[in-house]
């Protein structure tokens, strides 16, 4: 990825690609720009991080997302979005992190499930659970 992030990031934009398995793609965001730099969806990449809204409330949650990622481990935020090929939000949970140490600095990287059962904190806990 180190040595070609660009093209890495252009791979993210393909909804069959290697970054995308059935409803769950890695997206990545520019949160010092304050943009979508990559994303399956030609309707999400390049909009602004503040115009990521929950599709139940209609509450921004591009800004948490910014701000998991800021974390030393990265987070996970909630939030409802609709599946891929699906007009109905459902119940969606993302990871976010810096990928400074992995392939891009000022990029923060995501990927996320659609999950029902699984808490914010239960997340957060198994991944500070494995990073020991």
């Amino acid at each position: 990825m180190k040595a070609s992030a660009d093209a890495t990031l252009s791979e993210f934009d393909k909804k069959d690609g290697k970054w995308a398995w059935k409803d769950t793609y890695v997206f990545a965001l520019d949160c010092t720009a304050g943009t979508v730099k990559a994303h399956p969806s030609e309707k999400v990449k390049g909009i602004k991080v503040t115009e990521l809204k929950d599709k139940a409330t209609g509450k921004e949650f591009g800004t948490a997302l910014c701000e998991a990622a800021k974390k030393t481990n990265g987070g996970w935020v909630e939030y409802w979005w609709p599946k891929p090929g699906e007009a109905k939000a459902s119940r969606k949970i993302s990871f976010v992190h810096s990928a400074e140490v992995s392939f891009k600095p000022d990029i923060q990287v995501g990927a996320g499930i659609y999950d029902d059962k699984m808490s914010v904190e239960e997340l957060n806990k198994l991944a500070t659970q494995a990073k020991q």
